[in-house]
């Protein structure tokens, strides 16, 4: 008898000490979820802490403008970095800053942005601050930290509509030795019924400093997706190859040429391609020409023009020429090399 009344006082204890903190049980699993479960499997690093090499994405908060409310938009674009968490508190803290990829940002937002922005340099990145973060052996072989995948999200903004292209995920890439066209992913219309994954490209690698200011794309092309406002053209590279600062890229134009088929013995159509091309680029530099040098050395310029930046143009051209549909005579200009002016 005395120990069925000890556990029945042992049980109304027990439910007292529920009742009191109904939700201390809840409230810690809860806090363990956001810990581990609130970050979108996606938007987590492909380079985990404790790997060779590190790679991850931060935040990095830009604002694009004001919504049509009259509010300031605030999107978490993030960047790639090589600075990783040392600890899993570090870990735990980057899930909880997490935010949704854009929102107003209020007066206090506005407040604790400039304060992030003053202590982490300018950069707007949460965690560059942290004394858990430091620099890690990076990517091996001196590869390159980039995005894995990039999301292309639209905005309604007070001046209309505008793209924002937001990081989701970082991984280390091998550097190429010499300049080629490297993949480069891109999501449009992410989480709808359109959403299409295009593979953009992009030039890298290396070049010689002496002739070539770098690695660019010399033919470009499009790519159409559907929308929910009918097709879209996406830019896309092509090829690429190592070229200076004013270059030029291919640009093809089709028209019909009329010929003579000797073997019909009659006049025929067909369609004649050609690569007119573009210059693309500028000219940064001026040119100095010295007009006066000294008499006890001549190296020594004492008197100088300055001949300010050319556009980038047409330096070399050939003229294609052929019977049109029209039975006319036409010629067309196509750009064989492009230099400063």
């Amino acid at each position: 008898m005395a120990r069925d009344v000890l556990r029945v006082g042992f049980l109304c204890c027990l439910a007292l000490v529920l009742i009191a903190r109904p939700g201390s049980a809840a409230q810690g699993f809860k806090a363990k979820f956001k810990v581990f479960g609130n970050l979108p499997s996606r938007l987590q690093s492909s380079n985990p802490v404790g790997n060779q090499e590190c790679c991850v994405r931060h935040r990095k908060l830009v604002s694009v403008g004001y919504d049509i409310s009259g509010k300031e938009m605030v999107v978490d674009v993030g960047h790639c970095s090589r600075k990783c968490a040392t600890s899993s508190r570090e870990v735990g803290s980057k899930t909880d800053d997490f935010e949704p990829p854009a929102r107003p940002l209020s007066a206090l937002d506005r407040i604790r942005l400039q304060m992030r922005q003053r202590v982490s340099g300018g950069t707007g990145a949460s965690g560059s601050s942290h004394p858990d973060v430091e620099d890690a052996v990076g990517c091996q072989g001196n590869g390159l930290c980039e995005p894995t995948r990039t999301r292309v999200q639209q905005l309604q903004l007070m001046d209309g509509p505008v793209d924002v292209e937001v990081i989701e995920d970082c991984h280390c890439a091998p550097r190429p030795p010499s300049c080629e066209r490297s993949p480069r992913r891109k999501v449009y219309f992410a989480d709808t019924p359109f959403e299409a994954e295009v593979d953009i490209g992009v030039c890298r690698g290396r070049c010689s400093e002496e002739r070539h200011s770098g690695c660019k794309a010399v033919k470009n092309g499009t790519v159409t997706i559907t929308g929910p406002n009918g097709n879209q053209c996406i830019d896309v590279v092509k090829e690429c190859a190592c070229a200076g600062e004013c270059y030029r890229s291919s640009q093809r134009e089709v028209y019909y040429e009329v010929f003579f088929n000797e073997t019909a013995q009659e006049f025929q159509e067909r369609e004649k391609e050609i690569d007119v091309g573009r210059c693309l680029g500028s000219c940064t530099e001026g040119h100095h020409r010295c007009v006066m040098r000294s008499e006890d050395d001549p190296s020594v310029c004492l008197m100088s023009l300055f001949r300010p930046k050319g556009r980038c143009a047409a330096t070399r051209f050939t003229e294609h020429r052929f019977i049109s549909r029209e039975q006319k005579l036409q010629s067309i200009l196509a750009i064989d090399d492009c230099g400063c002016k």
